[in-house]
């Protein structure tokens, strides 16, 4: 390079001569070079003194950018001295990639094996940006490459595996496809979505693309392998591939997908494609092969739905609708129902039983066969062995011996009753009344004496074998039996009046008595006493020879005993009132309307259930009936002064609503009229009108009596005075529903809770006169 020393750069050389290592002043002396070729000269001098400064060599390449060829030479004269710097590598690669140099790929290679690995991922960006230029084949070789490093180098690339796969399928090369497919299948690449849809693609592509028999059988294999669920459709792509060139091949895999299926899906699908493999091949044979590919065609077609049901099974070997299902398939062929219902009872477990249908309905299955073929021992065998078989639930052991019973009938129904009366009463342990009937804790035939089902059958059986010749033996038996049951605490209400109602059938009364009172002393609960109570004094009242005393005590004991539902307690009630009434007993009735309405106030006060709104609603109705009813009767006797007690009480009452509370108040207003009690009637007026404000539709009624009170018995001014009464109590309720907006603008009223249960506080009203009945 041609360049003249200036007069001021002599300094600087004789410096440099002295001490030609000062990277500083080599730097200096370029930046003060006049021209570019100074510059370069200068440089190209210091990078040949300091070959190791990559200062001056960066300073170099920057001087000699705008000659392509002379930053080529650049970067191959640093890169031989800094063989390991990233930076001048990937600077390098980047000027050759926009080259399109024949010879980068061998750069490529080489930086790679210069270059820490720390930085290698930087130049693998550029060496993939550079193989998806180049032809197929080559570009197949740098992702090849690229997969043996993939995972050392994290997760920062891009990777379109898909690409990948068509960029070497492309090649046409197998070989290369297959070290590709290896690479991807057993490494990771970065940021895929691999390897299940990647390799059913690659599947699909290789068969269509290169038709690679190992290449294909390989990839299959690796699926197949590591997706056990996709077994029977790699199969059936293995058949679809061997159909065409070897027929005996594609069956083996057809057969093979079906028996790996997994899924209802996969097994109709493979099934199909075997069957239509079949059907496309009949043109192509001889007579012989044909009628015997025919027949095994057809035998084909026959285990399609045990195909369907195996698939099932295996994912549900404890669902009992399936092998029953199964057992069902077999239609006629007894011995393949037997088969399907042992095979059903070997593999279900049954504390883990499924499917709507119990286990039991597998034993039922099994005997029936026997038994509709008139084999009574062999199904009777079976239930004995089903009998000391595991159940999920207890009520499943009763079923067994239920339909053990109804077999045994077809010998006798001696052996029948002999059966049942041995699982009921011989086999109850001391400790009967810890035995639990739903707890397993304790096996099911240590807990079946407890199943109510089981009774039931016992006394319908009973019921069923009864005529004139056992008759006594048959009533002593089922006396026995509610006995036992009351004693173990399985009786329901159910069987009670299920039996009740046979005795009095019988014309047992006295026994069907009987049985009402040991119930009563058996269940107390509230609605169990009254359900109890309701039927026995029905039964005892329509009794025509009932003596009246007895009646009279039975009602008393009703009423003075466990507190009844007071919901429902309005009926015997009422049983009570109509037959004192029948025995022109006034006074009782007074009294026991008198009860009635304390008994239903202690109800709502003291409340012997959880009652809800309506059940509460429904007392308060019944007690306001009752009130009605004693107040009628009241004025019936003519005894003023107990009736006007009466009204006083009623009307003070706090659980009658409203609209019940102004009734009686009009009542009794319309009483002290008659009674000329002019004062008291317009007091009673006063007070109901200041029980709500005046504007409301619930007191108009109440204001409109007032109003023609006052015009029959009133004067002028004390019409006046009403209405000013009622203005004043207006402002009173308007100036109250103030108060309250501006507290609460939802308009709730605070309430004072205790005991779960929400009263409302009382507002006083100032204006409100006291009921004093005595002014």
């Amino acid at each position: 390079m041609q360049w003249s020393l200036r007069e001021q750069d002599v300094p600087t050389e004789e410096a440099l001569a002295s001490n030609p290592y000062d990277e500083t002043r080599w730097l200096e002396y370029a930046e003060q070079a006049p021209d570019n070729d100074f510059k370069e000269a200068i440089l190209s001098r210091a990078t040949a003194t300091l070959p190791a400064s990559t200062l001056l060599w960066n300073a170099y390449f920057e001087a000699v950018f705008g000659d392509r060829s002379k930053l080529l030479n650049a970067y191959r004269k640093a890169l031989r001295v800094l063989h390991s710097n990233p930076s001048i590598w990937i600077k390098y690669l980047r000027l050759l990639v926009e080259e399109g140099s024949s010879e980068i790929k061998s750069v490529f290679d080489a930086s790679l094996f210069n270059v820490s690995k720390d930085y290698h991922g930087d130049i693998w960006k550029l060496y993939l940006k550079y193989a998806s230029r180049e032809a197929p084949q080559t570009a197949a070789r740098i992702y090849i490459q690229f997969m043996h490093v993939s995972i050392e180098l994290g997760t920062d690339f891009e990777i379109n595996a898909y690409d990948m796969i068509d960029t070497v399928l492309e090649s046409g090369d197998a070989t290369l496809v297959r070290q590709l497919w290896n690479n991807i299948w057993y490494k990771r690449i970065p940021s895929s979505e691999l390897p299940r849809t990647l390799a059913e693609y690659c599947l699909n592509k290789c068969v269509h693309q290169l038709g690679d028999e190992q290449l294909f059988n390989d990839i299959c294999d690796d699926l197949s392998l590591r997706y056990d669920d996709l077994q029977s459709e790699i199969f059936t792509k293995k058949a679809d591939f061997y159909a065409s060139t070897d027929i005996h091949r594609a069956r083996h895999f057809y057969s093979q997908a079906i028996s790996h299926a997994k899924t209802v899906s996969q097994v109709t699908k493979a099934f199909d494609a075997y069957v239509n493999f079949e059907d496309s091949n009949f043109d192509t044979m001889g007579e012989y092969e044909l009628e015997n590919r025919l027949d095994i065609f057809e035998d084909l077609l026959r285990k399609r739905p045990f195909l369907i049901n195996d698939v099932r099974l295996k994912s549900s070997p404890n669902n009992v609708d399936l092998w029953l299902e199964r057992a069902s398939i077999y239609d006629n062929d007894h011995g393949g129902r037997i088969k399907a219902l042992v095979d059903a009872l070997m593999n279900i477990n049954p504390l883990h039983a499924t499917g709507q249908k119990s286990l039991v309905s597998i034993w039922e299955e099994y005997a029936k066969i026997y038994l509709d073929s008139g084999d009574v021992n062999t199904a009777i065998l079976i239930y004995s062995k089903a009998a000391k078989s595991q159940f999920k639930d207890a009520s499943e052991l009763a079923s067994v011996h239920i339909m053990w019973t109804e077999a045994l009938l077809n010998v006798s129904d001696e052996a029948a009753l002999e059966h049942i009366e041995d699982v009921l009463y011989n086999h109850i342990p001391p400790n009967f009344k810890q035995v639990k009937f739903h707890i397993s804790s304790m096996p099911v035939q240590a807990r079946v004496f407890k199943s109510v089902d089981l009774w039931k059958f016992y006394i319908d059986l009973l019921k069923a074998v009864l005529d004139e010749k056992n008759l006594e033996v048959i009533n002593n038996k089922m006396h026995t039996a509610y006995q036992k049951m009351i004693h173990l605490e399985v009786i329901t209400l159910r069987l009670i009046f299920d039996y009740a109602s046979f005795l009095k059938q019988q014309n047992m009364l006295d026994r069907a008595f009987s049985l009402y009172e040991e119930a009563l002393r058996a269940f107390q609960a509230p609605m169990a006493q009254y359900e109890l109570w309701k039927a026995y004094l029905e039964d005892t009242i329509l009794q025509k020879s009932a003596n009246e005393n007895r009646i009279r005590d039975l009602l008393e004991q009703c009423l003075s005993g466990v507190p009844l539902p007071g919901h429902l307690v309005k009926n015997i009630f009422d049983m009570y009132i109509d037959f004192e009434e029948r025995n022109q007993m006034p006074i009782k009735t007074l009294k026991l309307l008198e009860r009635a309405i304390a008994y239903l106030g202690q109800a709502i006060q003291g409340p012997v259930m959880d009652y809800s709104k309506q059940e509460l609603n429904k007392i308060v109705d019944d007690k306001y009936v009752f009130q009605l009813q004693l107040l009628t009767r009241i004025a019936q006797v003519k005894d003023h002064q107990l009736l006007r007690s009466a009204y006083e009480t009623a009307v003070q009452d706090l659980h009658y609503s409203m609209p019940q509370i102004l009734d009686l108040g009009l009542r009794f207003i319309e009483f002290e009229t008659l009674q000329k009690e002019i004062v008291r009637a317009r007091s009673l007026f006063k007070h109901f009108t200041s029980l709500g404000s005046p504007e409301s539709l619930l007191f108009a009624k109440v204001w409109a009596a007032w109003e023609k009170f006052e015009s029959e018995h009133g004067s002028e001014e004390l019409i006046q005075d009403m209405f000013s009464y009622r203005r004043k109590l207006s402002r009173v309720f308007a100036d109250i529903a103030q108060a309250k907006s501006e507290v609460n603008p939802m308009g709730f009223v605070k309430g004072e809770t205790k005991g779960g249960e929400i009263k409302p506080k009382h507002v006083e009203n100032p204006d409100a006169i006291d009921l004093d009945m005595d002014m």
